[in-house]
């Protein structure tokens, strides 16, 4: 019997590439306050439930499936404190809403939480399981706060949660204004390269690679529970000057910014 995956928060980048990848795996529902008809289209095989999950439960209509992989997310690297409000709804809120609605089902083998390696603020790549958070931005805070939410639900309540804090994913569908697809472009075009002199170093990790360690844990699930995953056999910390060449122009560059 086919497995049943809901990949909430979906229809961004990393969902679409999840579902380009499972979707022969897994029955697949997509879940998202946005979804992105003219892509799924392409899936007809795939699901879609559009829907806001910082205000509102998956109907009961829908089934528990075997696992959730949980994407939901605003991301940003703005200092704005004025932005907390938003990012608890889009990322707490909604661990919340998923787990009062599936908490008491058994169905449920493995929750996987999306988490990111901005949470280690300025602490040096590469980054392993044992590190401590030490976020320095808004958005790093809150989602620190929604993965050790995630870890605290299985602790305390044994929900089948767990954590993965990737680094930075690139591959297809990525918006063109990141970091690699941002280089391919420009250098394609034969235009200078606007960055800085590339010193720092950040973990690249393609969305490919990502969805088959993904697919692991969750044929594995049975030891991934209440578990952290960070370190990615195939994620290498890379100075960003080593992906680039060409001509460069440096600008200023706020530390620790997210690609």
């Amino acid at each position: 019997m086919v497995n049943k995956l809901y990949i909430i928060g979906g229809s961004g980048f990393i969902g679409k590439n999840m579902v380009r990848c499972y979707y022969k795996q897994y029955k697949i529902l997509v879940v998202d306050k946005y979804i992105d008809g003219d892509y799924f289209k392409q899936y007809p095989e795939v699901e879609t439930l559009q829907l806001d999950l910082a205000a509102e439960m998956i109907p009961a209509s829908y089934p528990t499936p075997d696992f959730i992989i949980n994407l939901a997310s605003i991301v940003t690297a703005e200092r704005d404190l004025g932005l907390f409000d938003g990012m608890i709804q889009s990322n707490l809120r909604v661990l919340l809403r998923l787990y009062e609605r599936f908490q008491n089902d058994t169905q449920l083998k493995l929750f996987v939480q999306f988490g990111s390696s901005e949470e280690y603020g300025a602490t040096g790549s590469p980054f392993t399981e044992n590190m401590r958070e030490q976020p320095n931005s808004p958005y790093a805070l809150v989602k620190q706060l929604t993965t050790n939410t995630a870890l605290m639900l299985h602790q305390n309540y044994g929900f089948p949660a767990m954590v993965v804090r990737p680094g930075n994913l690139f591959g297809p569908l990525q918006h063109p204004s990141k970091f690699i697809p941002y280089v391919l472009n420009t250098l394609r075009s034969n235009e200078t390269l606007n960055v800085t002199p590339c010193e720092q170093k950040r973990d690249f990790i393609y969305a490919d690679d990502f969805a088959a360690l993904i697919a692991r844990i969750l044929q594995n699930f049975t030891i991934f529970a209440g578990e952290v995953v960070k370190q990615w056999r195939n994620a290498l910390p890379r100075k960003r000057g080593d992906v680039l060449s060409g001509n460069q122009k440096s600008i200023l560059y706020r530390e620790y910014k997210i690609l």
